[in-house]
């Protein structure tokens, strides 16, 4: 019997100083952290969408609003050769084309393309080149097809 107490008596303290290795008190505790960068991950490519057309009276001109959508514009190569405009669906070339910035936010760019001395009697295209908008992340816009109705 004797044997068997001090067999049980080991095995407790055995296991309380297993027990007590594993805890750890401390009076403070120092967390040390540091920042190596910033990431800012640019998911969305530019996008241009066209938010009015105005013909004019007398079906000279006629000028289409766009709206770039990014927030993080590079490169903006809008300009009149990065545009291809057709008259019922043949290839022409205005007598002028006239690119206005008309307002400029943090994530949008409003501008008005004029385009002058066209027929503006039937279907006028206006298509705008892939990537001549382009983002940190070296994303560019898809091209654009705008359509006029007759």
């Amino acid at each position: 019997m004797n044997k068997i107490k001090k067999i049980t008596i080991s095995i407790i303290i055995l296991f309380f100083i297993i027990s007590i290795g594993n805890i750890a008190n401390a009076k403070y505790i120092i967390e040390y952290t540091n920042s190596i960068g910033n990431i800012n991950v640019d998911r969305q490519k530019p996008k241009i969408e066209l938010t009015n057309i105005v013909k004019s009276n007398d079906k000279n001109h006629i000028t289409f609003r766009i709206k770039i959508i990014e927030k993080n514009i590079v490169t903006n190569r809008l300009n009149d050769e990065n545009l291809l405009i057709k008259v019922e669906n043949k290839n022409t070339s205005p007598k002028q084309v006239i690119i206005r910035k008309i307002s400029e936010k943090e994530d949008a760019i409003i501008y008005d393309i004029q385009l002058e001395g066209i027929k503006t009697k039937g279907e006028i295209t206006l298509i705008i080149k892939d990537s001549i908008i382009i983002d940190i992340a070296n994303q560019g816009n898809e091209e654009k097809i705008i359509k006029t109705k007759n």
